[in-house]
């Protein structure tokens, strides 16, 4: 086997990992450039939240992680289920190359489903906690697909609206929900922040 017959096999065998990368760094690219500028200054008067509104943010926010979870699941479940049959059942008749190039884009697409849940199941686990503050704000707008929302000292962010909550008016009281883990995760970063905040409408 000549060298470039060798070059193109690994290329071959590696090419559904190349893409996979690439179309995660081109994600991550356009996620950083749309999130510039973004502040994670606290809203004001950030409290822990009475019992009956704990209640009520643990229903609202707990049925909207585990619809994420289902849709996660669903989607990537039968696809990993797919690619492990097609790996094991194909792994006698590959060479050593196809082998490590596609176990590598097997374990992407696990790593990337594990990656996508794991969010979701840890706000759950911080919101039997009560591992998060609150903020009393108002929706100041909304365009259906992002609320804008202000504290009584005019600071003001914005939140991506669940279907449930589209028609919320300019003017409705609700609270920003941030958990505590933002503090952690942003005292070990330099670059722009990481949000971990909720719109309890």
């Amino acid at each position: 086997m000549s060298a470039t017959e060798l070059i193109l096999r690994i290329a071959g065998a590696l090419a559904p990992t190349i893409i996979l990368v690439v179309v995660l760094l081109v994600t991550g690219k356009h996620m950083k450039k749309e999130s510039g500028g973004i502040s994670a200054d606290k809203f004001s008067g950030m409290r822990a939240p009475t019992d009956e509104e704990a209640e009520y943010i643990l229903r609202q926010v707990k049925a909207r992680n585990n619809k994420k979870i289902l849709v996660f699941s669903f989607i990537f479940l039968p696809i990993c289920a797919f690619a492990t049959a097609a790996y094991i059942s194909n792994i006698k008749t590959a060479n050593m190359t196809q082998i490590i190039g596609f176990g590598f884009l097997l374990f992407g697409l696990y790593a990337m489903y594990i990656g996508l849940i794991s969010t979701p199941l840890s706000d759950n686990s911080y919101l039997k906690k009560r591992a998060y503050s609150v903020s009393d704000c108002r929706v100041t707008d909304n365009d259906n697909y992002r609320a804008y929302v202000e504290d009584e000292k005019g600071y003001k962010g914005v939140f991506g609206l669940s279907k449930d909550c589209r028609n919320v008016s300019a003017g409705t009281r609700c609270l920003v929900l941030i958990y505590d883990v933002e503090d952690k995760i942003n005292g070990k970063r330099n670059d722009r922040p990481i949000l971990r905040r909720e719109l309890i409408v």
